[in-house]
């Protein structure tokens, strides 16, 4: 675990609803998920008073936040009243992750407003049912087209927003993906049953040829009971149904008089809300489930009464197909008659309970809460996490580039993460990550007019990876210039050479002024910065006055390759024992300063077996080192190598005497690390980041002392014990120098987990 921090979530459950008891199967959803993976987590629950009373024994671990005292009397009144309370107290915390429980406005308004004042938080919605055609909904009308209303109002912010949405079948992912939610933002995630409990509970003594089990609302069906009933007692006149579950005083008084009304008083039992042991057990005494429904995100009291081993007889709905195939005998909505006959004939064959009973366990037992809860946490925990590559990455090796590659191939390596690199040169990315499992990458325009790279920072880049909904950025090369952003940026400051050193860069007015003005202000809006370096987070807060808490020193890894041993003295002409520099050629690295001290260096007799190499490919203003190489007396003694694959390199310091390396700037300094790995000496420039080594301090030189370079060159070169001893210690320090460290202090403070 990369951080042991656990997250912080607000988990609203404002659309409960008390009706004198009952759960719905969203809420039981709620609870059997949160109940295995919310300890996982630091969770404050946003809910009434009564949703407290419901949740608080399985989620007792969880913080509650109470948004109406009681959920009684007009239902759209109490909702408006959670979503103020919610709305006022949510933006007081700070949250990484927001679940939605539910479509209702009262959970979605306050995770759209959340989204909206933290961008980077994830929100993850839960919708389980598309609401009917109002018209054709049983119950109230006007209900029925408010709740239409609000629910596609809802569907409205959760597309804008959202960035995981959760789904229970088929049927609503392909809805939901018509109305704009692109299909990389659907999860879905089935529901289950605890197949352990149901198994424990005892058949109650009093026995029910038939049973239901879910709230008492027109939608259940609940009035079309007595009706199935009714045919049923025709052929059976002592049947028995038990009808469970909770309801308003209203509808239960509109069933009873149906139920006087058909003559089934002696018939039909309503045994209102019971306690969980208590209802499983009627149903274990029973033979048949009886499940009228009109309409069903899932099915979750069909999968526990066929848990608890009955027959199901329901209305034919589309998702029972996708869910339970094969495994209940349906009907045509409004049949009533056939219903019955399918109920009679389960009553009247015993070998049909038994094989449907048999049907029914073969499949129950993919659905466990336990392995859903797993799966449904993966999504609740996934961060989207855009790595912004620069295009000269593509085709180059070493530094920046190399950094890049680094992180890149770790970040893959972080379950919790959904990874895109975004980049401008899609055939060539793909060839050069194709080693990566899951390979994504977004591909940005790149074309040519003036000021196009500034307009591709500034609006192109931030824009593509808004719509994409990333919750975080990391920008690898040091290209950070978006003014406008809903995700967490972060990017790695490198150094600031332009700004300080521009004499050793192109000159250009453009440039200077894109770094000073446009990069200053983008780094000062970055919500995070690694610098490279001590010297390289001074830099930074001297330069751009950025604050110093929200700039993390990351030293840069190095990860020792498994090289082939290559003949250097054939291949490059390198015969005699040699001082190494390693590096692009440009003024910055001092180059033209190394080759006159080489120069005075090789008038030393003593040493007339010893030469210069010189590795690094041709940068800019390059043109005056090669005049001064061409000019030098020892000329014959100074190789530059423009073109070193890995095995060259490796064979480079393996052979060396030690790592020259005067350069007048650095942000951090790879190749220091590198030669140290080798078991070599090093001889750097004492200013910059460079003097944060620990290396001797003999060997931290001011890079315009000949003498001093000079000095310390002659002393590796004749002293053979000094030089091993300094290898040694120089190869233990490089350990401290690990890849996986570096990403690991990024991921840290950016809060993902492994």
């Amino acid at each position: 675990m990369v951080n042991s921090k656990k997250k912080r979530l607000a988990l609203l459950a404002n659309a409960f609803w008390a009706t004198g008891t009952g759960i719905s199967g969203g809420d039981q959803r709620l609870i059997q998920i949160f109940k295995r993976i919310g300890k996982n987590f630091e969770i404050d629950i946003y809910t009434s008073s009564d949703g407290k009373k419901l949740f608080s024994k399985e989620l007792s671990f969880a913080n509650f936040v109470i948004t109406d005292h009681e959920c009684r009397g007009n239902i759209f009144r109490s909702y408006l009243k959670r979503n103020k309370k919610t709305l006022h107290e949510i933006k007081k915390r700070d949250y990484d992750i927001i679940y939605s429980s539910s479509d209702f406005f009262p959970d979605v308004a306050p995770a759209f407003f959340y989204k909206k004042l933290r961008s980077q938080t994830r929100w993850t919605q839960c919708i389980f049912h598309l609401y009917p055609k109002w018209w054709k909904r049983p119950g109230s009308k006007i209900v029925a087209l408010v709740g239409y209303i609000i629910q596609r109002y809802s569907f409205r912010k959760i597309r804008k927003s959202a960035d995981r949405v959760i789904n229970i079948n088929s049927d609503v992912a392909k809805f939901l993906e018509n109305y704009g939610i692109e299909q990389e933002r659907l999860n879905l995630v089935p529901c289950g049953v605890d197949l352990e409990k149901i198994n424990s509970y005892k058949p109650s003594r009093k026995k029910y040829d038939g049973a239901f089990l879910a709230r008492l609302a027109p939608s259940k069906g609940i009035f079309d009971l007595p009706l199935i009933w009714s045919r049923v007692v025709k052929k059976f006149p002592k049947a028995k149904l038990a009808i469970i579950g909770g309801g308003s005083d209203e509808v239960k008084s509109k069933l009873k008089k149906l139920i006087d009304e058909n003559g089934l008083a002696e018939n039909i039992d309503i045994l209102g809300y019971l306690p969980e042991d208590e209802a499983f057990g009627i149903l274990k005494s029973a033979k048949v489930f009886l499940f009228p429904s009109h309409e069903e995100g899932w099915g979750i009291a069909i999968a526990e009464a066929m848990a608890a081993g009955l027959s199901v007889v329901a209305w034919d709905l589309p998702v029972y197909k996708e869910v339970f195939p094969g495994a209940i005998s349906s009907v045509a909505i409004g049949e009533v008659a056939e219903f019955g006959s399918k109920v009679t004939k389960i009553l009247t064959d015993p070998k049909i309970v038994q094989k449907e009973r048999k049907n029914a366990a073969n499949l129950i037992r993919n659905y466990s809460w336990d392995r859903i809860a797993i799966e449904e946490e993966k999504i609740i925990s996934k961060i989207k996490l855009a790595l912004l590559i620069d295009n000269f990455c593509i085709d180059k090796v070493g530094g920046i580039w190399n950094v890049e590659n680094e992180i890149i191939k770790r970040m893959y390596k972080y379950k919790n993460l959904d990874i895109s690199l975004v980049g401008y040169n899609l055939p060539k990315l793909a060839n050069k990550y194709s080693y990566l499992k899951n390979y994504q990458f977004i591909e940005i325009p790149l074309k040519k007019f003036p000021f196009y790279s500034d307009i591709r920072h500034f609006l192109i880049v931030p824009k593509v990876v808004s719509k994409k909904r990333f919750n975080y950025a990391i920008e690898l090369s040091q290209s950070i210039q978006f003014i406008s952003r809903n995700f967490h940026l972060s990017g790695i400051a490198y150094d600031l050479t332009p700004l300080l050193l521009p004499e050793l860069h192109r000159s250009s007015l453009v440039s200077y002024l894109r770094h000073r003005l446009l990069m200053g202000y983008a780094l000062k809006k970055a919500d995070l910065l690694f610098a490279i370096s001590k010297h390289t987070r001074s830099d930074l807060i001297n330069t751009f006055d950025i604050d110093r808490k929200k700039i993390k020193v990351i030293p840069l890894g190095y990860e020792k390759k498994v090289t082939e041993e290559v003949d250097i003295a054939k291949k490059f002409n390198v015969k005699n024992k040699f001082f190494l520099a390693v590096g692009t050629l440009e003024p910055r690295k001092n180059y033209q300063f190394l080759i006159e001290v080489f120069d005075q260096f090789a008038k030393d007799k003593k040493f007339l077996d010893v030469d210069l190499v010189i590795v690094g490919r041709l940068g800019w203003k390059y043109e005056k080192i090669i005049e001064t190489h061409n000019m030098t007396r020892n000329k014959n003694r100074i190789k530059i190598v423009n073109s070193a694959d890995d095995n060259d390199l490796g064979s480079f310091y393996r052979k060396c005497l030690a790592l020259v390396y005067p350069s007048l700037y650095e942000g951090f300094g790879l190749p220091v690390v590198e030669a140290m790995s080798y078991e070599k000496p090093v001889i750097i420039s004492n200013t910059s980041s460079l003097k944060e080594f620990p290396i001797d301090e003999n060997l931290k030189i001011a890079p315009d002392d000949k003498p001093g370079f000079i000095k310390a060159m002659k002393r590796i070169a004749k002293d053979e014990k000094y030089v091993k001893v300094l290898g040694k210690k120089n190869q233990e320090l490089s350990k401290e120098y690990n890849w996986q460290k570096t990403v690991e202090n990024i991921a840290e403070n950016l809060g993902i987990n492994d």
